[in-house]
């Protein structure tokens, strides 16, 4: 019955699967790992994770914004986070060096509420050209069970950030 679980937490592109407009940026593949580094579609929402998009430059290019983008199951755009939002990331990354990198995201524990979700990547030069978009690319759930707070209540909404609280009692 499990035997087709992680075919949703990955997707591997064949060149075939490409656009002629993806130029320079080719991905290889998107996974969802869970915190010791397996591809899985069921996280918990306790727990860290991380997002992992895999692909090679062809040639040097400048302003390159790889990113992913998350959304609801019914397509609602939740956030996009991409590897140049670091501005350290931003400095040493100014042109693209050919190669074959992996940029991974790490997910914090608590982040993410109970529900199913899906993620897409981009691969643009801001305000030049978009090399690479694929909306839905792989799919995940995450589990609620065991966090802290729920007493087995849903709490609705997509997100769960266990914010600091100060309680003053006078």
């Amino acid at each position: 019955l499990r035997s087709g679980d992680h075919a949703k937490a990955a997707k591997v592109w064949s060149t075939d699967d490409l656009p002629r407009t993806s130029g320079p940026f080719r991905p290889i593949a998107l996974r969802v790992c869970d915190a010791s580094g397996r591809v899985t579609d069921l996280v918990r929402c306790t727990q860290p994770f991380s997002i992992e998009i895999e692909y090679q430059i062809t040639e040097p290019v400048r302003n390159l914004e790889v990113q992913f983008k998350l959304y609801s199951a019914l397509s609602q755009l939740l956030f996009i986070s991409g590897e140049l939002d670091d501005p350290a990331h931003r400095d040493r990354y100014v042109t693209r060096a050919p190669g074959h990198d992996v940029s991974r995201c790490r997910i914090p524990p608590n982040l993410l509420n109970r529900g199913v979700f899906n993620l897409g990547i981009s691969a643009w030069v801001p305000n030049v050209h978009r090399h690479f978009w694929d909306q839905h690319s792989v799919t995940f759930t995450v589990d609620g069970t065991g966090a802290i707070g729920d007493w087995g209540v849903d709490r609705g909404g997509f997100f769960r950030p266990a914010l600091q609280w100060d309680i003053e009692c006078l």
